[in-house]
């Protein structure tokens, strides 16, 4: 179901146990048009597969739901005009779900969907709907945030940072934008209080001197 990575956008699996990844900010339906989350989760190849970090699981449970109560809640998500967020739990968070449920090794999509359904519709229903938040945006800073982190930073090398980009880190939820200085950054992004800029000098002076020893220098980028 690799089509069902799309959805990794605007959903990101979120669950009380191991997360697969953080939540990630909708975007208000001006921006995506009016194609639905289901109609994502379910385009391309279905059914259950050994790809754990895509949907199968939470498409099924919603197909699950509607089918047994055609008028959820969960509905919003076949709803392309309504702006929601959706902290969707991806195929492995589940089975870590189903391995906690059953107190053993889950190590297949269906085992955890047979595992997640046993509990009843009416409780995948409210499964779905926690993850669910319609006509809400929350920034995956937020989340994080909410969660126990004290700061959000992203770190990237090759910082080109052209058209909006600069606009958008400061608009963002970013506490920092961690660079490095293998270019030389814009005015905008120099003059942005978000934006760091670290050297390289040091480490490829090191790696230069390494390749000319002939020592390691994969041991020099572990800790």
């Amino acid at each position: 179901m690799n089509r069902s990575r799309l959805i990794g956008g605007i959903a990101a699996a979120a669950l009380v146990l191991p997360l697969a990844a953080v939540a990630a900010p909708a975007a208000s339906a001006a921006d995506m048009g009016t194609t639905s989350l289901a109609s994502v989760l379910t385009g391309g190849q279905q059914g259950f597969d050994q790809d754990y970090k895509d949907y199968d699981i939470v498409t099924a449970a919603v197909l699950a739901v509607l089918k047994a109560k055609p008028n959820s809640p969960v509905k919003v998500l076949t709803d392309g005009s309504t702006a929601l967020t959706a902290f969707i739990p991806n195929d492995q968070a589940f089975m870590n779900l189903a391995s906690a449920l059953t107190k053993k090794k889950v190590t297949t999509e269906a085992g955890a969907f047979k595992a997640v359904a046993s509990l009843g519709i009416p409780t995948v229903e409210k499964v779905l709907e926690y993850h669910v938040v319609p006509g809400a945006t929350i920034l995956s800073g937020d989340a994080l945030k909410a969660n126990g982190a004290k700061k959000v930073v992203a770190y990237c090398t090759h910082p080109v940072l052209s058209g909006p980009a600069v606009e958008r880190v400061n608009d963002s939820d970013l506490d920092a934008l961690v660079v490095t200085d293998t270019i030389p950054l814009n005015d905008s992004a120099a003059a942005s209080p978000r934006i760091r800029q670290l050297s390289v000098a040091e480490i490829m002076a090191e790696t230069i001197r390494r390749i000319s020893n002939d020592d390691s220098v994969s041991s020099l980028f572990i800790d």
